[in-house]
């Protein structure tokens, strides 16, 4: 099937009509950051990892795009950083990318990435299914507990009726359940060295032979003449060159960028020194040169999902020893021999944090975020009715948070952020109908459209700047307690006219007097 086919099969098309005539008679502005033309703004972008829940991450890209918004920097994790990186090389800035996405990610078979043994791919493909896990548990625990019964009941009958004929029976089901005992502590012992080493079924070799091709496919600059993207030192001349922008009338006192400070950032996790890595600025940590580096490679490392793809391996050079301490501050004079990656998602699978820039305290231009969710990114109350809603809340909150503190310090940044409830849709289904993965697309555009509805640029750009002025106010009141003797006595032994007025200013609301 072909973009454009698929566009107009998931109806994505509608939500776009509507959306350029609700703007019909309105002005469209999300960003200060203009083309020379002044038809695109621009924006940054962080995309939320979500393995095969992505096809929404494309649907919302494609209304942006639709809309004239092109993208500056971009950040993503695991699905995000796919997203990230084939935006990164599909064309130019002001290109607009999504066909060619849906051109790589419609021409391969899902299923295809499921490279494992026949067994660990069977094994794949059976969680893969909807409510798999949910139906195991469910069937597991009732078998063991009829057993139980059953070789309970054999016991205390023999034991109460000696004479009845049900030694042999009592044996057979004693011998069962020391089998059954013995083969639960040896998955015990195989989950302990599973866990240890960040095994997984599926191999991720035949997802990565598709991502380079995918890069491969794209010229530097988008010129034919020129080099196809193979290693880092081409990635980095064709995404950081030069941007004729500028800033809106009403801004002409800023500097527009110029697109020497773009950045992209993919988040991992490398386990062995039990760090968070940020790609490519920390590429020399593991590679000699740039051109030794694939675009690919970077990628691969973030959406190593753990227990599923197995990790990500390389040798490490043991001279990086500078580059450890530069990047990491490492303290220890030996480097492990070899490194692993897994998905970054199992720290921080939303960096929105990476766009935080003090440099301008009024950005420039908004830091739009795309978050995939069963839901519509309410607050949950967890249910712990069981050891396995114990674990699953703990794990997701230690996932999460790391994230979350960033937004519950900055809340600013969440009036850029849009969350696409794919309730119902399977994020590891890797045997997705057509029809599914069009219906997954149409949820991210009708989302991208609900949020390009209700953001106001404006004021966007003063919650950010009130941001910090919390900051300054939290400064002056570590402990959140409101001591209006305190603030008074700080003001009265200030000197400068200015401090006396900006920090009255701060507390002008809680102390009028």
């Amino acid at each position: 099937m072909s973009p454009k086919e698929f566009i107009e099969k998931s109806k994505a098309e509608d939500t776009l009509k509507e959306l350029k005539n609700y703007f019909k008679d309105k002005d469209f502005i999300v960003s200060d950051v203009l083309s020379k033309d002044g038809k695109l703004q621009y924006a940054d972008l962080v995309q939320e990892g979500g393995t095969l829940w992505g096809f929404a991450l494309i649907g919302y890209i494609y209304i942006l795009e639709e809309m004239g918004i092109r993208f500056y920097s971009m950040a993503g994790t695991s699905a995000g950083a796919i997203n990230t990186m084939l935006l990164a090389v599909a064309g130019k800035a002001d290109d607009k990318k999504h066909p060619q996405i849906l051109e790589h990610i419609l021409n391969v078979r899902l299923t295809d990435f499921l490279d494992g043994s026949p067994i660990q791919s069977i094994l794949a493909k059976l969680v893969s299914r909807k409510g798999f896990i949910n139906n195991f548990v469910y069937i597991t625990r009732w078998i063991i507990m009829l057993f139980l019964a059953f070789a309970i009941s054999a016991f205390l009958i023999n034991m109460i009726i000696p004479h009845v004929a049900l030694r042999p029976l009592n044996l057979v089901s004693l011998i069962l359940l020391v089998i059954i005992i013995s083969i639960f502590l040896s998955i015990l012992i195989k989950l302990k060295d599973f866990i240890g080493k960040g095994y997984g079924p599926i191999r991720g070799a035949k997802f990565h032979e598709w991502l380079k091709d995918s890069i491969e496919k794209h010229h530097i600059h988008n010129d034919p003449k020129n080099n196809n993207i193979k290693n880092l030192a081409d990635f980095n001349d064709h995404f950081s060159h030069h941007l004729d922008l500028k800033m809106r009338q009403n801004d002409l006192n800023k500097v527009p960028p110029n697109g020497s400070d773009r950045m992209i950032t993919i988040i991992t996790c490398e386990i062995s020194s039990k760090r968070k890595i940020t790609f490519p600025k920390m590429w020399d940590m593991f590679w000699d040169k740039p051109e030794h580096v694939h675009p690919a490679d970077l990628v691969r490392a973030s959406m190593s999902i753990p227990f599923f793809f197995k990790f990500y391996e390389l040798t490490l050079p043991q001279d990086k020893i500078s580059a450890w301490k530069n990047h990491i501050q490492w303290n220890n004079k030996y480097l492990p021999n070899t490194v692993r990656f897994v998905d970054g998602g199992a720290i921080s699978n939303f960096p929105l944090n990476v766009f935080q820039n003090p440099n301008y305290p009024e950005p420039r231009m908004p830091t739009f975020g795309v978050r995939l969710s069963s839901n519509d990114g309410n607050d949950e109350i967890s249910k712990l009715n069981s050891i396995l809603d114990y674990i699953k809340t703990l794990v997701s909150m230690i996932r999460g948070y790391y994230d979350k503190d960033f937004e519950l310090n900055n809340p600013a940044f969440i009036l850029g952020v849009k969350y696409i409830n794919l309730e119902g849709h399977n994020s590891l289904n890797f045997f997705m109908s057509e029809d599914e993965k069009m219906k997954i697309f149409k949820k991210g555009a009708d989302s991208a459209a609900v949020f390009l509805k209700d953001f106001d640029w404006v004021v966007y750009k003063r919650e950010r700047i009130n941001d910090i002025e919390n900051k300054k106010k939290i400064s002056f009141n570590p402990n959140g307690l409101n001591d209006q003797a305190k603030i008074k006595s700080l003001i009265e032994n200030i000197s400068s006219d200015s401090e006396k007025q900006e920090i009255h200013k701060l507390f002008k609301n809680e102390y009028k007097d």
